[in-house]
């Protein structure tokens, strides 16, 4: 790790959270700072395959293309946690075993099962918005993932004593108002988009956090998969919640 400028933090953001090569010689103090720009660049691209596809091809293949675009500029790495999580979460038994399964290269039914659940979910919620609403959806769903990722590093114990989520973990703790940034880049982008986003970013937010807080005590700690897994869960409870709002409140005022 290297002290922090501005050029190699958002150069590593770049190279860890997409697969655009984007030259990162180590992680700095300054790389949480910028977990937004890889999220804006990713979530672009995304959005950006769900415009063209929906203008030419209606919301289906839409949201096929964009679920498909954000798992192949991750590199498949919030994937894989999911199907690591997913399969230790399936073990009924000790939670040292459960830490085992999840270390070990072999993946079960529990893995294949959460990452269908949680990408079917996330497919069939883009399929509901209009396409305006899904390109900003699209976009804010990366940042807030990414936001939640430093939830996480904060109030996570680790699980293990080494590895990426440590060194994050120590990143994070010098560097408090990455957090700040990337809360406020999410409410500018719901208002100048529409306000019930911002709504659904609160409910995925609690629900992020009592995920998180939920896994810890399963696990007795958290790791990267586990941080990732969590993400996922994030993005698609925001972009449920944001769907299903509005059909909410027609349904109180109309009782009204």
């Amino acid at each position: 790790m290297s002290k922090g400028s501005t050029t190699s933090g958002i150069l590593c953001a770049i190279s860890f959270f997409s697969i655009i090569p984007a030259g990162c010689q180590s992680f700095d103090r300054a790389t949480p700072m910028w977990f937004f720009v890889p999220a804006l660049i990713n979530g672009a691209v995304a959005s950006a395959a769900y415009f063209i596809l929906f203008t030419t091809s209606g919301p289906i293949l839409a949201s096929a293309g964009a679920v498909a675009a954000i798992l192949l500029m991750s590199g498949f790495n919030h994937l894989d946690g999911v199907l690591d999580t997913g399969d230790a979460l399936m073990f009924r038994g000790d939670t040292e075993r459960r830490k085992e399964i999840l270390k070990d290269h072999y993946l079960g039914a529990g893995g294949f099962g959460s990452a269908f659940i949680i990408y079917l979910l996330f497919f069939a919620v883009l399929t509901t918005f209009t396409r305006n609403a899904a390109v900003a959806a699209i976009i804010i769903s990366e940042v807030l993932t990414k936001t939640a990722y430093m939830i996480g590093l904060r109030i996570g114990k680790p699980l293990f004593q080494y590895g990426l989520f440590v060194s994050f973990q120590k990143l994070m703790a010098s560097q408090g108002a990455a957090i700040y940034v990337n809360v406020l880049l999410l409410i500018i982008i719901s208002l100048l988009t529409w306000w019930i986003f911002l709504l659904g970013i609160i409910v995925a937010i609690l629900v992020y956090a009592f995920t998180i807080f939920r896994l810890e005590r399963t696990f007795a700690g958290i790791n990267g998969d586990i941080l990732g897994f969590s993400g996922e869960i994030a993005r698609v409870v925001f972009l449920m919640a944001s769907a299903m709002l509005p059909y909410v409140f027609l349904h109180i005022f109309s009782a009204v």
